[in-house]
């Protein structure tokens, strides 16, 4: 009988923690100045997953871009494991909205992409993406082109693509965004049941907020830009979780309180954190 590869050790978790402190970012526009993030400050534990929502342009991805290493920020820094990280792209891997396949690369020579350009002969990456395979729901489809596939199968692609370079931090920007509301909750159960198991460190950009509590141990929620943190949710809902806990009072309560940051995200201000969800909802918050 042929017994499945191991998956190598480097896979596991937990990541490494995150330390995100006044981050700050102004683009020149026409002449002009666009001030895009205002001293955004998060942070996440090894191996814990957090997400960031917030209004449409208020910087999120921006966010991600300096983090990976694609922007530079005007002030602030970034912490891994305690240390001040200066090549910060060194610990992230970061996977954009788009699943980015190339079209004439098959299945398992799209997801060694991102070890082949680290210097890895191919043969090599091979060998670190087969453990995954299955793992990843992609048997039997190692040799098909990205047009043989579905959405959500891309996806599966892309993010082990993401995930294989064993870095410390995966950062993820909105990847379900684009499918439809059954594929997407299914990724969303299936990328929560891999977290369980690696544990890796992730930080998520959704626009979605079911999405939101359903996988994070903690959420913030950025205001209008130039953006800021206006509301830090600590998820205590029970792990693992599955589709019963979105039907749950404390579920629709915590929904509850990011809806009503995101509609008024500058009454929100004075939120820094936010210990219990019921107070916020009966607004019986100090000021």
């Amino acid at each position: 009988m042929k017994t499945s590869p191991s998956i190598p050790s480097q896979f596991h978790g937990p990541g490494a923690s995150i330390e995100v402190t006044d981050v700050s970012k102004t683009f020149q526009r026409r002449g002009e100045h666009l001030r895009v993030l205002d001293r955004i400050s998060l942070e996440a534990a090894a191996g814990e997953f957090v997400s960031i929502i917030g209004p449409s342009g208020c910087g999120k991805s921006t966010l991600f871009n300096i983090l990976a290493g694609l922007e530079s920020a005007d002030g602030g820094k970034v912490k891994v494991n305690d240390a001040v990280a200066t090549g910060a792209s060194e610990h992230f891997a970061y996977k954009p909205q788009k699943d980015l396949l190339f079209p004439w690369r098959r299945v398992l020579d799209n997801a060694t992409l991102g070890l082949e350009v680290q210097g890895m002969k191919k043969k090599e990456a091979r060998q670190l993406v087969e453990p995954l395979i299955e793992k990843f729901g992609l048997t039997g489809f190692e040799h098909c082109y990205p047009y043989e596939l579905s959405g959500g199968m891309r996806q599966r692609v892309a993010l082990l693509r993401t995930v294989v370079q064993g870095r410390q931090i995966v950062l993820l920007d909105e990847p379900f965004g684009a499918l439809d509301y059954l594929t997407r909750t299914e990724l969303q159960l299936w990328l929560s049941s891999m977290w369980e198991q690696f544990r890796w460190t992730v930080v998520l950009v959704t626009h979605d907020v079911p999405e939101a509590l359903l996988l994070s141990d903690r959420v913030y929620v950025l205001g209008n830009r130039p953006a800021n943190v206006c509301c830090v949710l600590d998820v205590d809902l029970p792990r693992p979780r599955g589709l019963e806990c979105i039907g749950t009072p404390r579920f629709a309560e915590l929904e509850e309180v990011l809806l009503n940051n995101l509609r008024d995200p500058d009454k929100a201000h004075r939120f820094t954190s936010i210990g219990s969800a019921q107070s916020i909802v009966d607004g019986d918050v100090d000021g």
